[in-house]
């Protein structure tokens, strides 16, 4: 019981560090008339992510115990190839020029 406890201290402690940074890098992408609309979606997403997402594991679980993981890598990959090819996401912020690598 004392290594789940840790776990799970270990977990919530991370989600409660990331997710006031995601919160407030989807407000500072937003303009100020949208706020209210971001700040309904990512609350909204994060209360799906919390119902829906052990729901969907279980499910895959049931198929084979490797379902989740296997989904998770792919949907991962695929997040990772998107972010690579997005020029948006390469330039970074608007009017700032690209980070060099110094060798």
């Amino acid at each position: 019981i004392w290594m789940l406890t840790l776990g799970y201290v270990v977990l919530t402690l991370g989600y409660a560090f990331c997710r006031p940074g995601f919160t407030a890098g989807a407000s500072l992408a937003a303009r100020e008339d949208q706020q209210g609309g971001v700040a309904g979606m990512v609350s909204s997403v994060s209360g799906a992510a919390i119902v829906v997402t052990p729901v969907i594991g279980v499910l895959l679980y049931e198929l084979t115990p490797s379902a989740p993981f296997l989904l998770n890598c792919a949907v991962m990959a695929g997040l990772t190839v998107y972010a690579w090819k997005n020029a948006s996401l390469r330039r970074g912020a608007p009017g700032s020029e690209p980070a060099s690598i110094v060798s």
